[in-house]
Order: C-alpha cells, then structure tokens, then sequence
C-alpha cells in the first residue's frame, strides 16, 4: 500500500479513523496482562505496557467503531454500535 501512495506523488490525508473489533476476542484481550516484550510486540527496549493496555487504547476515542453480532451457542446477537452524534 505504502508503494501505491507514494507513487500517486500526492500528500496522503487522514480523514477518518474507524475500528472494527471481533467480540470474541474483546475480554481476552482486555484480561491479557503479557507484556509486549514477552511476545515480541514491543515498540521499543524500554516499552512495559501490556497487552491489555495496548487493546485498550487501540479502542478507546475512535470516532467511529463496529462490533459485530456475535452468534455463539444460542446466544443473541451484540446491539450494533451507534455512530456518535
């Protein structure tokens, strides 16, 4: 992707950021308290934050976010996420 936009020659704008999250996924990751280091994910020598904390900010403030219906064993669909006003 990086090669497609530099190759249009013209400065790339962010407009909008959204997150999309698998629900299964939601509580383990929040419950994870490795840290990156441990699994190799760490941004530098000295990051100490968690797994947990790196999910959390990921999610957090975004101006929009999607979770979609979770369908496990009888259980009822997620509420879709409401755009903010």
């Amino acid at each position: 992707m990086a090669a497609v936009i530099a190759a249009a020659g013209a400065p790339l704008e962010l407009t909008g950021v959204a997150t999309a999250v698998d629900p299964a996924l939601v509580l383990p990751y929040l419950a994870n308290g490795d840290d990156l280091a441990e699994v190799g994910l760490a941004a530098a020598p000295t990051d100490q934050r968690t797994i947990a904390d790196t999910f959390a900010r990921q999610i957090e403030g975004k101006g929009s976010g999607h979770v979609p219906p979770y369908h496990h064993q009888g259980h009822r669909p997620a509420p879709q996420a409401r755009q903010p006003p």
